[in-house]
């Protein structure tokens, strides 16, 4: 299968090597055969030699650079590989549920004209949050990025729900389940990581680049976004 057929997936992680182990177990148990596993590293990782021993398999590649933040790693890595057809940025703190699931978001794109936006259900917060996505790669090539860069963790999903409603090319996908394994819904212990970018900090500064997206950037994301249809 050629990569213009494919998902990239991307899953940047940190000091979670076990929450990887069980992400690719579940991959490998689910794919298709339409997606490949891109798993962004930190090099100054405490427990880097754990990734880089432990986890080895055709369909999973890493990416290992300076740490940057998961946003800033996403689109670097998608404009890395803007020949693949399909992109998702996913957190280390997910489980795979449906077989065959990327086969079935590439279907809900396609039926979506072939550019959009489809996202799974988290089981978490369902049709209301767009986390877990599948975007047409020609967003990102259109854009030059998945996630707005003035984001450091939070609010980008917000953004792509705006997007997918903004040209009218987003689809939520009740049936496939992407579970979403998290501090706040009892499914993960806090750990520091997580009180790193849930912090009172990130959420003041990304709420507020948030809005400063959709006054100054958002229509003009969009008109790029509708000359693609």
């Amino acid at each position: 299968m050629e990569n213009k057929d494919k998902i990239l997936v991307i899953v940047p992680s940190r000091t979670r090597p076990d929450n990887i182990q069980r992400l690719i177990a579940g991959f490998l148990d689910t794919t298709s055969g339409a997606s490949q596993l891109l798993i962004g590293l930190d090099d100054d990782d405490p427990q880097f030699s754990v990734y880089s021993t432990n986890f080895k398999h055709e369909a999973v590649e890493f990416s290992i650079g300076p740490r940057c933040g998961s946003g800033a790693l996403v689109n670097q890595l998608a404009l890395q590989h803007l020949d693949y057809g399909y992109v998702s940025y996913l957190g280390d703190d997910i489980a795979f549920g449906t077989v065959g699931w990327d086969k079935r978001m590439i279907d809900a794109i396609q039926g979506l004209g072939g550019t959009g936006i489809a996202y799974a259900n988290d089981l978490y917060r369902g049709v209301g949050f767009t986390i877990h996505i599948v975007a047409s790669m020609n967003i990102v090539r259109a854009l030059g990025y998945l996630c707005v860069p003035t984001m450091k963790h939070l609010y980008v999903d917000d953004v792509w729900k705006l997007w997918g409603d903004g040209i009218g090319k987003l689809v939520y996908l009740d049936d496939v389940i992407i579970e979403h394994k998290h501090w706040s819904n009892g499914k993960a212990s806090l750990d520091a990581l997580y009180s790193e970018t849930n912090s009172d900090f990130i959420f003041a500064h990304d709420e507020a680049r948030y809005n400063e997206y959709c006054n100054r950037q958002l229509a003009v994301d969009l008109v790029k976004l509708k000359a693609l249809l």
